[in-house]
């Protein structure tokens, strides 16, 4: 039941950013505007074969990029940035 009531507040904050914002609701997160890359979950692997929990974080950067003629900021990752023609970057 908590958990409900917990989803209940994060569903009304997000109506509260919307109508705040203008439609949209912009988070900044570990995560590519462009290919959808985010953190990977594994485990490291000892000798003895013992698992730990572990992640692989994407190289995420915060640019200034051309989007639709204006210019937006962006969360993009390193591979993104690299391949001619994902990205734009803004002067």
């Amino acid at each position: 039941m908590q958990s409900l009531v917990n989803c209940d507040i994060i569903r009304f904050m997000f109506l509260v950013l919307r109508l705040i914002v203008g439609g949209e609701v912009y988070l900044s997160m570990a995560k590519c505007e462009f290919c959808g890359k985010s953190t990977g979950f594994g485990h490291n692997v000892s000798h003895s074969v013992r698992r730990t929990n572990r992640s692989w974080k994407p190289n995420i950067r915060k640019i200034k990029a051309v989007l639709n003629g204006s210019s937006k900021t962006v969360n993009v990752c390193a591979r993104c940035l690299k391949t001619e023609g994902v990205v734009t970057r803004a002067l």
